[in-house]
């Protein structure tokens, strides 16, 4: 009892004494569900061990939103606030003219990508401001970097004021867009031309433990049956190529890289780059970098979280954490670094291999085939075509022009005609229209109170599909998804860790990842995002 005294007496008073981290990281891992601790952790010997036993963990932290996707996920972490406020209810939208873009599309000319004459892309739909500006503003000489294979996660996290840089697919090169540089920064481009990408002709893709070791206890090798990717990756040495046949099937995997191990390897290596360049400058007072990993992304939707693809990634990644840690520690010095993780949303697993484990409920919704047959049964009822203007995660969009032209008991009849036939699809829970559900009080923290959250104007669909647990709509016809809010998607892993300073807690109370970055901002002592919404995490600064 007296030691675990003088233990929390010494933690309290090191965080009264401590300075503002010289340097800040924050690992934000895509597609990381915080179920992958509970198989997985006992194998962790590296970076995730060491956060772990070391950091203050967050044992019960939900994302509170009904549409657990990248740039919603990303964007609640940035700002504290619900996407119902931020904006980014989902990864795209439908604009002006109805067609669904990129949440990250801005087409003005101060936007344009480097490199791309009619693409643009900014925070221009993030609503409000982040972790970052609260920064940027605090100090003129503060420096924030953001970086990932998407540019949705990197946007999301710049926010107004930071840098952010993404990976284009098509070029195969790390890029950004005059809204975040005048010029694509010299020290990038030499990367690009140090790693080139496209000169890649293959990727050995070595397991992290013998093949045979208990480590991979978890992979179900049915996964493959259910994979859109037609072969096993992770120990093998794959072809990089435009144009593969295999099993008489043709995909492009000139990008496979992202979907391997190695793609953390060249990402943090850019991260390294930045720091090196940033160092040298000398004029910089502090420094915050948003580590936006892509690959378990990647490699979750066609393989699946039961996958040696997804397993052995988690451990690879394990080892690269800890050694971007220790390169980040040697840069600045131990204590001066202060290191925070968590994710945009989790996954769950593939509704076919559920259902031959015994589950009833999991259904694969193949939303394109719904809309056809939606559009079809109401133009053989009321003679128009096309009603459904488009689909996004849960949300249908109505086409506004043809409804307007209805008087209200006919729109309200072929609303409710809509959401009988979408009612009928194995899988679908329940079908709310959106100003029902905006007018509507639900209990707290319930589906129908996450997707609550979603509501938008102009964003948000007009009818939400809800589905039962372990359904999901899919444009795939395989794979992994993740775009409702049950806590296998909503349940994600909140650490922090600056070594003497905040360190070894667990804490089992339900928290919010809308209180991530109102607590870090405390931890760097900077100001709270301005529409950030929730209290700062228990245990951690109190």
């Amino acid at each position: 009892m007296i030691k675990k005294c003088l233990i929390a007496i010494t933690f309290f008073f090191s965080c009264l004494n401590a300075r503002p981290p010289k340097l800040t990281v924050v690992f934000i891992i895509d597609q990381f569900a915080y179920n992958y601790f509970y198989k997985l952790e006992k194998h962790f010997r590296y970076g995730l061990k060491r956060l772990r036993q070391n950091g203050v963990n967050y044992e019960e932290a939900f994302h509170p939103h009904g549409v657990t996707a990248t740039a919603v996920g990303h964007a609640s972490l940035s700002t504290g606030c619900l996407p119902s406020s931020h904006g980014f209810v989902n990864n795209k939208w439908p604009r002006g003219n109805g067609q669904i873009m990129p949440c990250s599309f801005d087409f003005s000319p101060q936007s344009k990508i480097f490199g791309s004459d009619t693409i643009g892309a900014s925070s221009k739909n993030l609503m409000v401001d982040t972790l970052s500006d609260q920064f940027l503003l605090h100090n003129k000489n503060n420096v924030v970097y953001s970086m990932s294979y998407k540019p949705r996660a990197a946007i999301a996290l710049a926010g107004k004021t930071g840098k952010a840089i993404w990976y284009d697919e098509d070029k195969q090169v790390f890029t950004s867009s005059s809204a975040y540089f005048k010029n694509l920064p010299a020290w990038l481009t030499t990367f690009n031309k140090k790693h080139n990408v496209r000169s890649v002709s293959t990727i050995d893709w070595q397991l992290a433990y013998p093949k045979d070791h208990e480590a991979y206890e978890y992979f179900n090798p049915e996964t493959y049956n259910y994979s859109s990717n037609p072969k096993q990756l992770a120990g093998k040495k794959n072809t990089v190529a435009l144009d593969v046949e295999e099993d008489k099937q043709k995909y492009d995997n000139k990008n496979l890289i992202i979907m391997t191990p190695q793609s953390n390897t060249l990402l943090l290596n850019l991260y390294k780059e930045n720091l090196n360049h940033l160092l040298e400058q000398g004029d910089t007072n502090s420094i915050l970098v948003w580590v936006a990993i892509s690959n378990l992304d990647k490699t979750g939707h066609p393989y699946g979280p039961d996958s040696l693809e997804i397993i052995d990634s988690i451990y690879h990644l394990d080892k690269h954490l800890e050694e971007f840690m220790n390169f980040a520690e040697e840069k600045v010095g131990k204590g001066n670094a202060l290191f925070a993780l968590s994710s945009d949303h989790g996954v769950c697993q593939i509704p076919e291999l559920l259902k031959k484990q015994g589950f009833d409920l999991p259904e694969r919704i193949h939303h394109k085939s719904l809309t056809k047959r939606i559009n079809k049964q109401i133009h053989k009822k009321y003679g128009f075509k096309k009603i459904i203007a488009g689909f996004k995660s849960i949300f249908f969009y109505l086409n506004k022009k043809l409804f307007a032209k209805h008087t209200q008991a006919t729109k309200k009849s072929i609303i409710n005609d809509i959401k009988g036939i979408i009612k009928q699809e194995p899988g679908i829970k329940k079908v709310w229209e959106r100003k029902k559900m905006a007018a509507h009080c639900f209990q707290p923290w319930s589906l129908e109170a996450c997707c609550k959250h979603q509501l938008y104007k102009k964003r948000t669909g007009d009818l939400i599909c809800l589905t039962e647990p372990y359904s999901c709509f899919n444009k795939h016809k395989t794979g992994a998804a993740h775009k409702i809010g049950y806590s296998y998607n909503q349940h994600v892993p909140v650490i922090f860790y600056r070594p003497g300073v905040v360190e070894n807690k667990k804490i089992y109370r339900k928290v919010f990842t809308q209180q991530f970055s109102p607590t870090l901002a405390k931890l760097m002592e900077v100001p709270t995002p301005s529409a950030a919404q929730f209290d700062l995490l228990p245990g951690i600064t109190d």
